[in-house]
């Protein structure tokens, strides 16, 4: 129990990209220098990562970030992809994203938001994303920039009345989990929910009634179950089999079909990995 509360104490993004460094270091040779070229590549000259095709995107150089700092290849220089790293002004979810990049700067010059402006910023004239997801996206920004027994104390009384809605995706359950988890909530019944969204021998589904498992599901859920410190021995078979098959030369793919590497589900691979080593 001791041990669960000093976890619980660590940011949530910092608990990621342990993970992550995990999933890096648990690679052979030859895969981390392939993972690390990968991710070079999509450095733009200009600060910050390139997201699908070669402009610089605020929500991928998150992800980027994250991965640079995960390999430890963050020794800041004039060269670093965190320095020109402008805050996006436009897509509150981009501005969110911005915030958690600025976050992994340890000098702390930026301005930090209050806390009810990132409120703000999720729940008013943002409806075209899930607002499940802008919740977890709060969580996450509010545990690195907004430290304290009184948020958290806010935030344990919205999620004792807060459900995903009937047909919500897997990725949301595993968000709830997580945010329930730091804030000292129980959990048993979203990880009964979790298990729903398992197949056997292919991992973790969008929804239940999909097809095929896919990256970001299976990593989501693999990070609230160790989060947690759930069993994950069942499971864990399945998902080595999905991070295997979607393996592409320093990358990962999303496993739904989707063929094109980038910065995104190399980081749910990595963090998948690194849950189950």
């Amino acid at each position: 129990m001791q041990m669960k509360g000093r976890n619980r104490e660590i940011p949530l993004f910092q608990r990621v990209i342990n993970f992550v460094r995990n999933g890096y270091n648990s690679l052979d040779p030859d895969s981390r220098t392939e993972v690390r070229e990968f991710v070079k590549s999509r450095m733009h000259q200009g600060g910050g990562f390139t997201g699908r095709d070669s402009r610089p995107d605020t929500y991928y150089s998150l992800f980027g970030a994250w991965l640079y700092t995960a390999m430890n290849l963050s020794a800041v220089s004039e060269n670093h992809p965190l320095l020109n790293v402008t805050r996006d002004k436009s897509g509150r979810i981009d501005r969110l994203a911005s915030f958690l990049t600025e976050a992994l700067q340890t000098d702390n010059k930026f301005k930090k938001p209050s806390f009810f402006k990132l409120v703000w910023l999720t729940f008013w004239g943002n409806r075209q994303t899930s607002i499940y997801y802008r919740f977890f996206l709060l969580t996450l920004t509010c545990d690195a920039l907004c430290p304290g027994h009184f948020i958290k104390y806010i935030m344990r009384i919205i999620l004792m009345f807060f459900s995903p809605r009937a047909g919500s995706p897997c990725s949301i359950y595993a968000a709830t989990v997580v945010a329930r988890e730091k804030v000292a909530l129980s959990t048993e019944r979203e990880k009964e929910f979790l298990m729903a969204f398992f197949e056997e021998g292919k991992g973790f589904k969008a929804f239940t009634d999909t097809e095929d498992a896919d990256l970001l599901s299976t990593a989501t859920t693999l990070f609230s179950l160790k989060y947690s410190n759930a069993d994950m021995r069942l499971v864990t078979p399945a998902c080595l089999n999905l991070l295997q098959e979607n393996y592409s030369s320093g990358a990962f793919l999303a496993g739904n079909g989707d063929e094109i590497r980038d910065l995104e589900y190399t980081f749910y691979g990595l963090l998948a990995l690194g849950t189950m080593v």
